[in-house]
């Protein structure tokens, strides 16, 4: 593939299994000729397809190795022009909005976006009875408490409280051990 379609690879890479095309428009930095030119390549090449006006790759190994081949640098910019461009255009999701921003703001190292929005993805699964993925979230967002100022602004709740959700979400989850060293 040319090189502005294996660059485009990594982008639809760091985006997740299904990305919308305006949302990779919104990242990529390529012009609507040569981006389209890139995707026909890689839908050409196998490597790529549509499902639901979405991207995705063929096999979840070529996704994977198109990702690795991001420098560490790449990675957190990418991340950052995803999370960047899905706050803005909140429609272009697939799936739980504050679940893909925390998932970007985390790769990128965006620290505080981080923290609320694994805040909110957690209270959001918690809604769809999604207990494990809520203690996932929970997981993330205390992971990064300490590192991120006034934390408890960032979050919308103190760190009992979250503490408690965490633990919570865990027992419902049938994670009991979890939610015990969480309360403890």
């Amino acid at each position: 593939l040319s090189a502005p379609a294996q660059r485009l690879l990594g982008v639809v890479a760091a985006g997740g299994p299904r990305v919308r095309e305006p949302l990779i428009a919104a990242v990529c930095g390529l012009v609507e000729g040569e981006r389209n030119e890139s995707l026909r390549a890689a839908m050409d090449h196998r490597i790529l397809a549509v499902e639901d006006d979405m991207y995705v790759f063929r096999h979840a190994l070529l996704r994977e190795a198109a990702y690795a081949e991001l420098l560490p640098g790449e990675r957190h910019r990418l991340h950052a022009a995803y999370g960047a461009a899905l706050a803005e255009r909140p429609e272009l999701a697939d799936g739980s909005l504050h679940a893909e921003l925390a998932r970007h703001w985390h790769a990128a190292g965006e620290l505080r976006p981080a923290l609320a929005s694994s805040v909110a993805a957690a209270s959001d699964a918690e809604r769809r009875h999604g207990f494990a993925e809520a203690g996932a979230h929970y997981a993330r967002a205390l992971e990064v408490w300490d590192r991120v100022h006034d934390a408890a602004d960032a979050a919308g709740t103190d760190l009992v409280t979250l503490l408690r959700r965490a633990a919570e979400a865990n027992s419902l989850a049938g994670e009991s051990s979890r939610a015990a060293a969480l309360i403890r």
